[in-house]
């Protein structure tokens, strides 16, 4: 966690922590992102530190799929990083996931790539797999980022729109008489 005094400076890696973010106010913090991130709209004009070598735009599955065995047949990583941009701009807090190292920058990638950077950042990985993974993630950012409050209070709106779903599903359900 960051010194409460100072106003910390953040680069997102991972889309949803982007959007979580927002949600806790701090997109003014967001000094980074990776090509991923595109919500909400203002989010876009964020600086991109990281992007994606194989272009899925026009593609289908398979055909990103192969493109990505091949990188990955090389030896090489799918994705570029902007290490000049980490030497110069020092964010504090670096959130990145463990999911999958294909899709987007991982931790071992980013904690390989930090010892360069000069500096000892906060790494924050998130790894959400679940509906209560999610709510641990939006914790743990929220502690990181001096927001425990907000944090909770968006947990308990986020986990009161769930019941209400589930309460509307099981409603339909109870009532249907032909169920998929």
């Amino acid at each position: 966690m960051v010194n409460e005094d100072r106003q910390i400076s953040i680069c997102s890696l991972v889309p949803a922590a982007t959007e979580i973010l927002c949600e806790l106010n701090l997109e003014d913090n967001i000094i980074g992102v990776s090509d991923l991130c595109s919500y909400p709209d203002s989010i876009k004009s964020k600086t991109k530190i990281s992007k994606s070598r194989v272009i899925t735009e026009g593609f289908t599955s398979a055909e990103v799929e192969s493109e990505m065995n091949r990188i990955l047949e090389l030896g090489e990583v799918p994705y570029e990083i902007d290490d000049e941009w980490f030497k110069n701009e020092k964010p504090d807090l670096i959130i990145t996931q463990d999911n999958c190292y294909i899709c987007e920058i991982d931790v071992n990638y980013v904690e390989s790539r930090i010892q360069g950077f000069g500096y000892d950042p906060e790494v924050l990985v998130i790894d959400p797999k679940s509906i209560s993974d999610i709510y641990d993630a939006i914790k743990s950012i929220a502690y990181s980022t001096n927001k425990t409050f907000e944090g909770n209070r968006l947990v308990l709106r986020l986990s009161e729109r769930v019941d209400t779903i589930l309460d509307l599903f099981k409603d339909y359900r109870a009532n249907s008489s032909y169920f998929y």
